[in-house]
Order: C-alpha cells, then structure tokens, then sequence
C-alpha cells in the first residue's frame, strides 16, 4: 500500500518507525521526541499522531507511572 500523506504526516509517520522495534512494531519516543526527529512542533506532532490513528496506521496505548503520565506506546499498523 502506497502512503498518500503530506510530508508533514509522513515525516512524523517515518519518525515513528524510525523508533519502532523492528519485530513488534512497538515504540515509546516522547511527544518531544517524535517532533525533533519529524522536524516540526510538539503541538504538530501531537495533532499529526492524532491524524495517523485515525487513519488507522499506527495504534497507541497510554502509559503512566505510579499514576504520573508517561510517554505512549505506539504500535506501527503493518500494512501489506
């Protein structure tokens, strides 16, 4: 399946997969994190990983610790 995404979205789509375990797909970069190697804002990689779950490309699950908010596990879709 080609990814029909503006570069923006691809950037921090590749980002994501840049981090993620190659076998699992799994990833937990913080928001911080995904926006540097993105090249674009927090505030845009956050709205722009909002666009992708939709989309149905990657999951994510909400991490804490001891109830304090942790960075999120993300889950790359394998898309065949």
């Amino acid at each position: 399946m080609k990814l029909k995404l503006p570069c923006t979205q691809k950037m921090v789509y590749l980002a994501l997969c840049d981090y993620a375990n190659k076998d699992t797909g799994e990833c937990y970069p913080s928001y911080r994190s995904i926006a540097g190697k993105a090249g674009v804002s927090k505030r845009t990689a956050i709205r722009i990983i909002e666009q992708l779950l939709k989309f149905g490309l990657i999951e994510r699950k909400w991490r804490n610790d001891d109830g304090k908010n942790t960075s999120n596990t993300y889950r790359i879709i394998d898309l065949e």
